[in-house]
């Protein structure tokens, strides 16, 4: 067992009651949490215990150098697999709600080191459902690709916040030829969108998908599919062509 692995294995040993209420106040159940292998990191102590060399946990930045610190410690963890399954880091987010996150300073989520220009979360989840329909769908979030996995999406991935890269669109058109992008309906989303056209290339259609908003204000899939189901949110994903 490697680092990482024993990493995984800490983190899902841990979970502390404040996390497990949390995951519930996101209607994530705990068959999703197993699935998707959901853990949290209490302190760098059970880190530094980890008996496997540990160089990789420093190169991925899961441990800080000099100091021995993980930004990953208080966090709810998600592990990161590559389309082969490999595991190949974990990402973090605190176990507390968005509003009371910016008022302590702290990140909304923190990703280990990798080549996220060339990563999307879920990617080896979605791909056989994804090849079956011949369609992929794209959110922004971890949450939009577990929330909708839960509810029988299965084949959607994430670029966990940041904007699709060609990279991706390359790796994703191994897979597919039609390829929904649904993100956030703001500005860095709509922003996002404007940066489509020039990955747009043979082999695989980028469709723009903009959720209606709601009472609340502006949805996303995660909050979309909470609110009105799977049903509802493929019905105005599919109406894009």
């Amino acid at each position: 067992m490697n680092a990482l692995e024993e990493l995984l294995k800490i983190t899902q040993q841990s979970l502390t009651k404040d996390a497990i209420s949390y995951l519930k106040s996101r209607q994530i159940s705990k068959e999703t949490a197993l699935k998707w292998k959901i853990g949290f990191l209490p302190s760098e102590k059970e880190i530094l215990n980890i008996e496997s060399d540990k160089l990789d946990l420093y190169e991925k930045g899961i441990l800080l150098n000099r100091i021995n610190k993980s930004p990953l410690s208080g966090y709810i963890t998600f592990p990161l697999y590559n389309q082969y399954n490999e595991l190949i880091g974990f990402s973090g987010r605190p176990p507390i709600s968005n509003d009371e996150v910016k008022k302590r300073g702290l990140k909304k989520y923190w990703h280990s080191r990798h080549d996220k220009r060339r990563f999307l979360f879920g990617l080896g989840h979605a791909i056989a459902k994804s090849r079956e329909l011949g369609y992929i769908i794209i959110a922004e979030g971890q949450f939009d690709s577990i929330i909708a996995s839960q509810s029988g999406v299965e084949n959607i991935v994430s670029t966990c916040g940041t904007a699709l890269t060609e990279d991706q669109v390359i790796l994703l058109s191994r897979y597919v030829d039609t390829a929904y992008i649904v993100f956030d309906n703001d500005n860095a989303g709509k922003e996002a969108f404007k940066q489509l056209e020039k990955h747009n290339r043979d082999g695989i259609r980028l469709i723009p998908v903009f959720l209606p908003d709601s009472e609340d204000g502006k949805e996303d899939p995660d909050s979309y599919i909470r609110k009105y189901g799977k049903d509802k949110f493929l019905e105005c994903v599919l109406s894009n062509t």
